[in-house]
């Protein structure tokens, strides 16, 4: 099912390659804009547990890279 992000306003819109926080129904997450659209993920790395806001996004696919 689909979740609701809490609004962006229109300065903080993202460009390609772009990592925003944001939250979904109380869960933090970062939104990346890649070449194909936007994607959320759960604002924790799997292999750390630690805030994905630092890691580093491949403009292309979105994918994100931990930082830790």
């Amino acid at each position: 099912m689909a979740q609701r992000l809490d609004a962006v306003s229109s300065e903080q819109r993202s460009q390609i390659g772009d990592l925003r926080t944001a939250t979904a129904d109380g869960t933090d997450v970062v939104v990346v804009r890649s070449r194909t659209g936007v994607v959320a993920y759960v604002d924790r790395c799997a292999h750390q547990v630690l805030p994905l806001d630092g890691a580093i996004v491949d403009p292309e696919s979105g994918t994100l890279t931990c930082a830790w």
